[in-house]
């Protein structure tokens, strides 16, 4: 069996394990360590993605589409690190934009989680300038229409955009979101 493969079932394990206490011994606050470090070392196990060279043609061209990952580039060059450095680092970011917007609908959000994870891993850990772009926007979203709070609005769409600038697709959203929520199976997702 590849290592990756034994890390990752014994990752899931862990998780469930921190679910199950969680749950029966109201540990909150363990669940979520828990759940966030093993989702991050998890994704830190992804060392080949179809867009690896595509990614450290940019970093070496100093081209990349989007402000932050030309950002992390030029840092992590003139620092001596390598593409491992940069991918850790929007994994680093994506996960704490996941644990962030799940905290704002559930107290315990370890088993959400490690659903999450199973179902989408490989397409984190491959589109790293999209994922956290999609949650910063989620969340500018939620702090707009549900908070009713510009400034948080303001700096998670701003975060957002310079992860990846076809989030502003998203914003879409708030033209449709009083009409949506008119129509019965909308309901649920406004």
């Amino acid at each position: 069996m590849m290592p990756s493969v034994v890390v990752f079932v014994l990752a899931m394990s862990i998780i469930l394990t921190s679910c199950i206490l969680t749950v029966k011994y109201n540990l909150y606050g363990f669940g979520r360590l828990v759940a966030l470090a093993i989702f991050f070392i998890s994704l830190a196990f992804v060392t080949y993605t179809p867009d690896l060279e595509g990614y450290q043609n940019w970093m070496l061209s100093d081209s990349g589409r989007d402000f932050f990952f030309r950002v992390v580039s030029n840092f992590a060059i003139g620092h001596g690190y390598g593409y491992e450095y940069v991918h850790i680092v929007f994994l680093s970011i994506t996960t704490i934009l996941i644990a962030i917007l799940l905290s704002r609908f559930l107290l315990s959000f370890s088993l959400v989680l490690m659903f999450f994870l199973l179902d989408h891993y490989i397409f984190l850990a491959t589109q790293i300038r999209f994922f956290p772009a999609f949650f910063a926007m989620s969340l500018a979203l939620y702090y707009f229409t549900v908070k009713r709070r510009l400034i948080p609005f303001i700096l998670f769409g701003l975060l957002a955009i310079s992860f990846h600038v076809s989030v502003l697709l998203l914003l879409i959203y708030l033209f449709f979101d009083k009409w949506l929520e008119k129509i019965d199976g909308f309901k649920l997702l406004g």
